[in-house]
């Protein structure tokens, strides 16, 4: 028996192919020979697919719950159902303001739900961890693990300041859109955060114990 690392079951053996990264990740990565990069900037390497990225990690239930979220976020943060009821749930208001001489671009969402969201993109962290794990590297350290993976286990409470999450939104000719770039460890003004892109944006998840304030990175 195995014993899976999301739910800590008992199972017979692990999903074949848990995704590390959601598919709708990979939109317009795709060239004319239908292959993409998947960019591992952790270890400086380049690898073409024709797919994203799968390994058995944890168990079958565990892989169908992360998919729930995985389909929410694509559901509000692409138009690939503009029609749906998630989609259309979401309050979106616009700003330009000017910051250090440069104009910004703002979205503020309202009326979505973010222990979904939430879920979504502790899952992509936790998974690529666990994957990262079986080449005997790590992605957080075990403490860290254990809490992000507590907080993603909560089904109501919200805990949205021990790991914030920033996300920027790639514009149109930006050379970054089309790329799929797998979580890492990175540091952002003396913080330590988890990074990854994919479908037109790009996630932070800050895991430094250091108070900091969010419009730093507006």
């Amino acid at each position: 028996m195995l014993i899976c690392p999301f739910c800590n079951a008992e199972v017979e053996s692990f999903h074949p192919k848990s995704h590390l990264l959601s598919e709708w990740m990979y939109k317009d990565c795709y060239d004319k020979k239908h292959t993409m990069d998947n960019l591992n900037l952790s270890n400086l390497t380049i690898s073409k697919a024709q797919k994203g990225m799968y390994k058995s990690i944890i168990c079958p239930e565990c892989e169908k719950e992360t998919q729930k979220y995985d389909n929410y976020a694509s559901l509000i943060l692409t138009e690939r159902s503009p029609k749906s009821p998630e989609y259309l749930a979401v309050k979106r208001s616009y700003d330009e303001p000017l910051y250090n001489g440069t104009l910004l671009k703002i979205s503020h969402w309202e009326n979505f739900n973010f222990l979904k969201f939430q879920k979504f993109v502790f899952a992509t962290v936790l998974r690529f961890h666990l994957a990262e794990k079986q080449s005997g590297l790590f992605l957080l350290i075990d403490k860290h693990f254990k809490k992000m993976l507590s907080i993603y286990k909560q089904h109501e409470a919200i805990d949205d300041e021990s790991y914030p999450i920033t996300v920027v939104k790639f514009l149109e000719g930006d050379a970054w859109k089309p790329c799929v770039v797998l979580p890492r460890i990175n540091k952002k003004d003396g913080h330590h955060i988890i990074e990854f892109s994919g479908g037109g944006y790009h996630f932070n998840i800050f895991v430094s114990s250091a108070s900091f304030h969010l419009n730093l990175w507006i």
